[in-house]
């Protein structure tokens, strides 16, 4: 199925939940059926009928393939439905003129049609238990881990049979009213009374497994995903205790008022959650929520606990003789009023701890502060900035170096900001010897002010933080200066080789060419004597063509030393061949698979080779020489290896080996020179295969 159709039908289904829900209700209103909405849950189920229908509508959209958004749907479908059929039954049950309460018809005793409609809303609110089904899959619509991928296929099964005992037992043809279909006491008479006997409990067993596993999520989640299930923990939470409330009320206290409350209570506070974690949930501060929460209800429970056991557990223990006892409730309040103050301190210090787990406290900020403090490493500061924003109450924190206006992010957690923060209370300014280098800025949750506490803690890190900004700085113009130098020198080997070609072109066009015409002027004057019978001119012309010639070469080799025609027309293996044909030890040139580099780096290379060459001939005493040149790994290399006298490495051999390493370091190459007494010498070099850009 496509996303479209996907969302096509889950905002339909979505509508549907909506419309039916309102128009359910506003019909009983109308009616006058003001106490039965109350009394028979048709504002919860109208409740997960709107509040669902509209998570969906909004969701489906950019997440139509989404298991938990479809649960939602089919939550919202059915509950919306319910309230509209109890809306059509109750019309049709008024054209009858029946007023029987809904609940306590038997079905078999109406007529077929209406016995049909309310067959449906014996088992549709079923719906709003389908809630409870989410939280396993929440919020990508997958089980957290594989050992919970069993929880929401078996909660969607059990609370399936559940509708289908209802279903089943509201059937026209049944003996009984409706009400006794939809409680424990049918037992075991039957399979579908059965399933409705087992579904209940198990609905809300599963539902409380559901919560362990959604927060064994939450314990592992990170970044937004810990944001969205800190609100449906602390729905799911609040849910799960109300609705054991209602449920004690309901089936042990005959309280029905109070748990239809707790109920409605408990069904706002899940489907809330669900919407702000799936919608807007950085809008709203949950931690500070779930923090109170936890602060004063359980000082609410240790209060009452302070006070029953002083002012009324000696009354139950003593009868008569502490019932009128003014001084138990005077003592009961004092030590409540003592305690008060302390006992919150605590429960601040451990709510904290549950929602925010184990932060770091101002001193360990201030610790990995001191060890950062001359760091140049932009990860130790992220470190510092991850510490400062566990420390307070941030959601984040970010350090920026530059002045304002022209600042840059250079640590963040949990992730960069996209805008220079403005300055505000959660803003410091970081200064070194009275020059501004940068600022250090915290995010705070909406709607929060910022503690003095953490106002000051801010200000201490931002104070020293000075120096590693100046550090930074400085590294980073150290840096700079270092890949101009390297640059620097990229240049004057690049302008070196050029003016070795031009020189070598200036050679063959000028020099060399005037004295191949020289050489033909002379060559005519020779005739001309011959003719003329001047043998002694003649043999004196002969003789300076003879050293015009050896000039020529001369000055050929010389050109062709300087910069070969032959590199830049033909490679390196051509050129290195060309040169060793002319030496006068055997040397042999290996370049299988050697394809054409950029000058600068065949130059590079081909002097290279050629130095160590001379220095092999000059110095080794070797019989041969063997060259070779390779391409692998992304670097052009070559070895020159002799099979000469070697010598000492911490002798060196004079400006030949410096000369190599300083032409390969310039373009980001190494040389690597193994020898040994008696052992001959291998160079090996290697050139990062990557075109010369000349600045």
């Amino acid at each position: 199925m496509r996303d479209g159709t996907r969302v096509l039908i889950g905002r339909t289904m979505a509508a549907t939940a909506v419309v039916a829900a309102v128009v359910g209700i506003g019909w009983l209103l109308i009616l006058g059926y003001r106490d039965q909405l109350w009394d028979d849950w048709m504002v919860h189920n109208a409740l997960v009928g709107v509040g669902t229908g509209v998570i969906v509508w909004l969701v489906i959209k950019s997440q139509p393939r989404n298991g938990a958004i479809w649960i939602l749907a089919w939550a919202g479908l059915f509950t919306g439905l319910e309230v509209l059929g109890y809306g059509i039954a109750a019309q049709w049950m008024e054209n009858l003129g029946i007023s029987t309460p809904i609940l306590e018809i038997v079905p078999s005793q109406v007529p077929t049609g209406l016995a049909l409609v309310l067959m449906q809303v014996n088992w549709m609110w079923m719906g709003v238990m389908l809630t409870l089904a989410v939280l396993p899959v929440f919020p990508d619509g997958k089980p957290a881990a594989s050992r919970w991928r069993w929880l929401a296929p078996t909660m969607l099964t059990v609370i399936g049979l559940t509708m289908f005992g209802l279903f089943w037992q509201g059937r026209p043809s049944s003996q009984i009213p409706l009400v006794e279909t939809q409680d424990t006491h049918g037992g075991f008479s039957s399979i579908t009374a059965a399933f409705v006997t087992l579904g209940y409990p198990l609905t809300f067993l599963l539902g409380f497994v559901s919560i362990a596993a959604l927060v064994g999520r939450y314990r592992r989640s990170v970044g937004e995903e810990r944001q969205q299930f800190r609100w449906v923990v602390w729905g799911a939470s609040v849910f799960g205790v109300l609705m054991m409330g209602a449920l004690l009320f309901d089936e042990l206290g005959n309280r029905v008022e109070i748990s239809l409350y707790l109920g409605a209570v408990a069904l706002v506070m899940l489907i809330s959650s669900f919407g702000i974690a799936i919608g807007k949930y950085r809008l709203y501060d949950i931690d500070a929520v779930i923090s109170r929460t936890l602060v004063y209800g359980s000082l609410a429970l240790l209060i009452g606990v302070i006070y029953v056991a002083i002012a009324v557990l000696p009354w139950v223990v003593l009868g008569s003789e502490a019932h009128n006892n003014t001084w138990l409730g005077i003592a009961a309040t004092v030590v409540v009023a003592v305690s008060f103050q302390p006992l919150r301190r605590r429960m601040e210090r451990l709510a904290n701890r549950v929602v925010f787990g184990r932060r770091a406290t101002p001193y360990e900020v201030l610790s990995t502060f001191s060890q950062g403090i001359s760091a140049v490493d932009p990860s130790v500061l992220t470190e510092l900035a991850k510490s400062l924003a566990e420390g307070t109450t941030a959601v984040s924190a970010s350090i920026w170096s530059g002045r304002s206006g022209n600042r840059h992010c250079i640590a963040a957690w949990p992730e960069i900001p996209v805008e220079e923060p403005e300055a505000d209370d959660a803003v410091a300014v970081v200064t070194h010897d009275g020059e501004e280098l940068g600022l250090v800025a915290l995010v705070l949750p909406a709607g929060q002010s910022f503690p003095p506490t953490d106002r000051r803690l801010l200000d201490q890190v931002a104070g020293g933080l000075g120096l590693a900004l100046r550090n930074l700085r400085l590294t980073e113009d150290l840096r700079s200066r270092v890949e101009e130098l390297a640059a620097s020198r990229r240049r004057i080997v690049a302008v070196q080789d050029e003016t070795r070609r031009r020189l070598e072109r200036d050679l063959h066009d000028g020099a060399q060419q005037r004295l191949v015409a020289l050489k033909i002027k002379v060559g005519i004057g020779a005739s001309i004597a011959d003719k003329a019978g001047l043998e002694d001119v003649k043999g004196v012309l002969d003789t300076v063509r003879a050293e015009t010639d050896q000039t020529i070469d001369s000055v050929r080799d010389f050109a062709r030393g300087i910069y070969p025609p032959l590199l830049e027309a033909e490679g390196l293996e051509q050129a290195l061949n060309a040169q060793a044909r002319k030496l006068p030890i055997p040397v042999t040139v290996q370049a299988a698979g050697l394809g054409r580099y950029p000058k600068g780096q065949e130059a590079t290379v081909y002097f290279c080779v050629l130095e160590a060459l001379q220095n092999a001939i000059k110095h080794s005493k070797a019989g041969s020489v063997q060259v070779v040149l390779s391409e692998e790994d992304g670097e052009l290399s070559f070895v020159v290896r002799d099979d000469g006298v070697g010598f000492e490495p911490a002798r060196g051999d004079g400006g030949g080996l410096v000369n190599m390493s300083d032409r390969l370091d310039a373009l980001g190459g190494a040389l690597d020179v193994t020898t040994a007494p008696g052992r001959g010498t291998e160079i090996r070099g290697r050139l990062p295969m990557r075109e010369l850009v000349v600045t």
